[in-house]
């Protein structure tokens, strides 16, 4: 467990992003990319096999607004995302309680500390199932696959008033209630 929590955290320390919030393009236009609920990017509805090429695409993208573009300084071009961009595929934690630390990594390999700057929420963006999100930069978020939730309520503690609450890097998270 040990290893896996610093496998995770040498990969977020290596995480070098685009300055997106730099640029400010004056083409602005629409491209028929479209991203599923389930983390499958898609172009001109087929998907994008190329992992690699999605993964390229996932650094210049943003929300601005309310909506999804994929941003260049020379060019802004606006995606459709059904949920979340992202998909929280892995977490690791160290600690235990209020002293616990958790990791989380994305389908493509981006991994955040849950903190006060990346909050894990629960909501209903999609089909009016409440779920687990957590925000991963510049107002992007990503969804937990359901077995990776499923993994992460072992880490979820009832406290006063019977509610469920997640504690990383010293920040509370109320998760629900009984």
């Amino acid at each position: 467990m040990k290893e896996a929590f610093q496998r995770l955290r040498m990969q977020l320390e290596k995480t070098n992003l685009p300055p997106v919030d730099k640029w400010n393009p004056s083409n602005v236009g629409e491209i028929d990319i479209h991203i599923r609920s389930d983390g499958t990017w898609l172009h001109d509805k087929r998907e994008i096999e190329r992992i690699s090429i999605a993964k390229l695409f996932s650094t210049v993208l943003v929300c601005e607004e309310g909506e999804y573009y994929l941003k260049t300084p020379v060019e802004k071009l606006r995606i459709s995302v059904e949920d979340a961009p992202f998909v929280v595929v892995d977490y690791e934690t160290r600690g235990r309680d209020k002293d616990q630390m958790v990791i989380v990594r994305t389908n493509f390999d981006e991994c955040v500390y849950i903190d006060s700057n990346n909050r894990i929420f629960m909501a209903s963006h999609f089909n009016n199932e409440t779920k687990p999100y957590v925000h991963i930069r510049s107002g992007l978020n990503a969804v937990f696959a359901r077995s990776v939730y499923y993994r992460l309520a072992s880490e979820i503690v009832v406290e006063c008033k019977n509610e469920f609450v997640l504690w990383s890097c010293g920040s509370r998270f109320v998760l629900g209630s009984v």
